[in-house]
């Protein structure tokens, strides 16, 4: 039978959302007038709780079963029949049909630019696990599972926790899974115990593995919960190397674990990890459950809200911890913690599971690592006796060896036989034949100044030496004597200043001193610039090897001489390693980079073909036999000296 309605929410339920979960099924089960009709509103409570446009209840009877749909008032039946008809129908015969579809399930659909999902969840009779409806839901746009499955889950179990309530709908219900038996001779009663709760754990298990994590598991569980057992809000911890970390809290998606509230409940769950049984306060603490003091101050600091820990064990190991609050009025009982115990015991497991299913490799690497050292080095075992030997050798030989102090420094390479070509007097670059980097032979032209200037001085000095030279002569033969030693006084001079004029020319022309390599020759932007005399233009290296000029600080100069050698590592290959030979270390300091720097030099030896000149890097220099305890701590004993003055 099909009834189509429209979704108007109940006038006599609240339409706040800061009201519990728990307040709407209690006041439906004050305004229900029969289990039908609880199931009914409860579908409407569905839809209204994840904005549901069409909500279809499928409630089992003795007559058979009952479909009711509700709907958007904007929407007429004739759609929300298609849509059901297309949609939900099918859903609700997978979880009717498929007994292992006892979570809430989640479907995404598209229709052109339309987009919706479908959400489907069992209600099932907590008492024996008949399942007594199922609801499926049609909401507008793409959905959040992990909204929505939690909250349809959380519904879900609080409405099977109502059901004990009301009068049962028929007597011969549909289960979601076949009843397990326990049959066999000469089982005991414990034996019959033990293998009920094995079974449960299993299917702990299979209902976990749904989970991608293990708080994606532990927010469906504390929403359940919430539900399940009335209570203003649940907290789920799980226990990692002795420790608990807050993962889920009911009603809240996003906290802080460093918030006082949580870091209150966290120290509670440690002290029932502790404790490894239920922990409880309240004000009054029923009979066997114990009540200490972290609990004691997390009831007080709630307005003396009654609080349990109940622990979640795999065998000997607590692998999580659960805390429930109510409030005052609503004190556990002993039935309850009893309760809490069944429901949550085949879920210890589980958790270990699901949180070692969810670690990445290096967690694992690290678990298994860790395991390897417990096992080998556990105590009084042979790994155990090797270790403290070990140490024992380390720390003699901590106090009373030496070993070389091998300080770092920085370095740059520079050429043994470098040679500096500067402008030879003040005149404009005219050509550049060399770029950086090439090789040249000895007296190979490099670059060229402009003497244009200088051969019209030449020239005219050529004319005037020609005119004071005819000038001589005539004072000669004339017999005039104090002329012709004028004129050889002025004839001197011109010939000196074309001598000079004809080095200058010749000085334009810079060339090659010996066979080697240019190293500094970026001037092809620069042709036609005038260059002051002095002005560094080239430097061309030889073939006489390569220098270190490494900046020593001054507190390790003092360890620093000749003769010393070390190893060279330049920036560019760091993998390529060189020995050096100290050649001399300047007895004065420098400021380098605001650094005082004792500068040293040193030969490299065997250089390799791709060295180049100006190329930093990193030097260590084998000095001389210090104590390891110096080497290891100098440092921070001098940097205590320093500040503290002792």
């Amino acid at each position: 039978m099909t009834a189509v309605d429209t979704a108007d929410s109940p006038s006599d339920i609240g339409n706040s959302s800061s009201v519990r979960l728990v307040d709407h099924v209690r006041e439906l089960l004050r305004v229900s007038n029969s289990r039908q009709d609880f199931l009914r509103r409860s579908g409407v409570l569905f839809g209204r709780k994840l904005a549901a446009g069409v909500v279809r209840i499928d409630i089992r009877t003795d007559a058979g079963v009952v479909t009711e749909i509700t709907h958007d008032p904007r929407m007429t039946q004739e759609t929300a029949q298609k849509l059901n008809n297309e949609f939900l129908a099918p859903l609700a015969a997978e979880h009717t049909t498929d007994r292992s579809a006892s979570e809430p399930s989640f479907k995404q659909f598209a229709r052109g630019r339309q987009t919706f999902c479908a959400v489907g969840t069992p209600i099932a009779d907590v008492a024996d696990g008949s399942l007594v409806a199922i609801v499926t839901m049609l909401i507008p746009g793409d959905g959040q599972p992990e909204f929505l499955l939690p909250l349809a889950d959380s519904l879900s179990a609080a409405v099977s926790a109502a059901l004990s309530r009301v009068a049962p709908l028929n007597s011969s219900p549909n289960h979601l899974s076949a009843p397990r038996t326990v049959s066999g001779e000469g089982l005991t009663q414990k034996d019959v115990a033990a293998k009920q709760i094995s079974a449960r754990q299993l299917d702990a298990v299979s209902r976990t593995s749904q989970f991608s994590s293990v708080r994606e598991f532990a927010y469906s569980l504390v929403n359940s919960l919430c539900g399940q057992f009335a209570a203003e809000q649940v907290f789920f911890g799980i226990v990692r190397n002795g420790r608990v970390t807050v993962e889920a809290v009911s009603g809240t998606a996003d906290f802080k674990a460093s918030g006082p509230g949580i870091v209150a409940v966290r120290q509670a769950m440690e002290e029932c990890l502790d404790r490894e049984e239920i922990t409880a306060a309240q004000i009054s603490v029923p009979d066997g459950i114990a009540s200490l003091p972290l609990h004691r101050q997390l009831s007080a600091n709630s307005s003396n809200a009654a609080v349990i820990s109940v622990p979640l064990r795999d065998g000997d190991l607590t692998t999580a911890v659960v805390t429930l609050r109510r409030t005052a009025d609503q004190p556990f009982r002993a039935a309850d913690a009893e309760a809490f115990q069944k429901t949550l015991i085949p879920y210890g497991s589980a958790v270990r599971v699901l949180d070692r299913a969810g670690r990445p490799l290096s967690n694992h690497l690290m678990a298994a690592g860790s395991s390897v050292l417990q096992t080998v080095f556990r105590r009084n075992s042979p790994g155990w006796f090797l270790a403290i030997t070990t140490a024992a050798i380390f720390g003699v030989w901590f106090l009373f060896g030496s070993i070389t102090y091998r300080p770092v420094c920085r370095a740059r390479v520079v050429a043994a036989d470098l040679t500096h070509l500067s402008a030879p007097f003040s005149a404009r670059l005219k050509n550049v034949y060399v770029k950086p980097g090439q090789h040249v032979t000895a007296g190979q032209l490099l670059a060229e100044f402009d003497t244009v200037e200088l051969q019209l001085q030449w020239n005219a000095l050529q004319r005037q030496i020609s005119a004071t030279t005819v000038e001589l002569r005539q004072a000669l033969a004339a017999d005039d004597l104090a002329a012709a030693a004028l004129a050889r006084s002025r004839l001197t001079v011109h010939e000196s200043q074309a001598a000079t004029v004809t080095q200058q020319i010749r000085a334009a022309r810079l060339t090659a001193p010996t066979n080697g390599t240019v190293m500094l020759a970026d001037l092809e932007q620069r042709i036609g610039q005038t260059f002051q005399q002095g002005d560094d233009i080239l430097q061309c290296a030889g073939g006489a090897g390569w220098l270190l000029n490494i900046e020593v600080p001054d507190a390790v100069a003092a360890w620093v001489a000749s003769g010393q050698h070390g190893t060279f590592s330049a920036a560019a290959a760091p993998s390529d390693r060189r020995d050096f030979l100290v050649s001399q270390i300047n007895g004065s300091a420098t400021v380098v980079e605001d650094r005082n720097v004792f500068s040293a030099q040193a030969s490299l030896q065997s250089p390799p073909d791709w060295i180049r000149n100006g190329m930093d890097g990193t030097v260590v220099i084998q000095t001389v036999p210090r104590p390891v305890w110096w080497v290891a701590l100098h440092r921070v004993i001098d940097w205590a000296r320093m500040t503290f003055w002792i």
